[in-house]
């Protein structure tokens, strides 16, 4: 008697599994959301400088878990993708946090050691921040407001500082007495031409050392200039040379505009 044939898996399938056929569009459809992630992020960048694409690679390392396997190959995570909707919780260009004054203060100190030991500046933390307070020959000479060409190391080193710092900073100029204003109107417009020129000592710095355009303007956004004239004394004599100064402010605090005057 012929053997009867076995069958080949029921109803003609073959032993197909139609559900493990199609999960390649699980794959392609992962693959299509991600790439469309991508395209809409890169549509809303005007100008693809190099520092902007840095930081969108970050940006879709981070959102999308892209790790590095042997050999450097790049892959996704099985997580990948999931932060790509997570709500943002800095605002624009602003990713890291002011720093504290006193966590500045002591590389501070120790950058400025020969000028302290000189008398020819000050810093001193307050409630506000950190007062970098020049003795006002120290960068100028008697009712001018050019800056003078010795002082010029001393604020390189305090644009560097600026520069690498997400801090406000207000400069703020001030006069002994109302009899110090030389060529100008007024000591507070002494004191404000002051300020203004050492504000844009640092930019130029900036300039000069190559910053992008973005860091540049991020910046300049940080930077404020005020002149006080002779109203804003430390010694009760107006006529004492320590109120003839000029003050870097390096907040510690998030403040803008009509903050810094608090």
């Amino acid at each position: 008697m012929a053997k009867k044939k076995k069958g080949g898996g029921g109803g003609g399938g073959g032993g197909h599994d139609a559900a493990g056929g199609l999960r390649w569009l699980l794959t392609y459809a992962d693959m299509i959301t991600l790439l469309l992630g991508v395209f809409i992020i890169l549509a809303t960048i005007p100008t693809q400088s190099t520092e902007k694409l840095t930081k969108l690679g970050e940006s879709m390392a981070k959102y999308f878990n892209i790790m590095e396997g042997p050999g450097g190959q790049k892959f996704l995570s099985e997580k990948g993708g999931q932060g790509v909707f997570e709500k943002r919780t800095v605002p624009h260009g602003r990713s890291h946090d002011p720093e504290k004054a006193s966590d500045i203060k002591t590389p501070l100190i120790q950058a400025f050691h020969a000028e302290i030991k000189n008398k020819r500046l000050s810093i001193e933390e307050t409630k506000k921040g950190l007062v970098i307070r020049f003795r006002d020959t120290t960068l100028f000479d008697p009712g001018d407001a050019v800056v003078k060409p010795e002082a010029y190391y001393s604020l390189d080193k305090i644009a560097t500082l600026i520069e690498n710092k997400p801090n406000y900073v207000s400069i703020e100029g001030h006069t002994s007495s109302a009899s110090e204003k030389g060529k100008f109107r007024s000591s507070w417009e002494l004191s404000a031409r002051r300020a203004t020129a050492v504000l844009h000592y640092l930019c130029n710095h900036a300039q000069e050392k190559g910053l992008s355009e973005p860091a540049m303007k991020n910046l300049q956004e940080r930077l404020s200039a005020t002149g006080y004239g002779e109203f804003h004394p430390l010694n009760p004599d107006h006529e004492s040379p320590v109120n003839r100064r000029v003050e870097i402010i390096i907040f510690h605090q998030k403040v803008k505009g009509k903050d810094l005057l608090l």
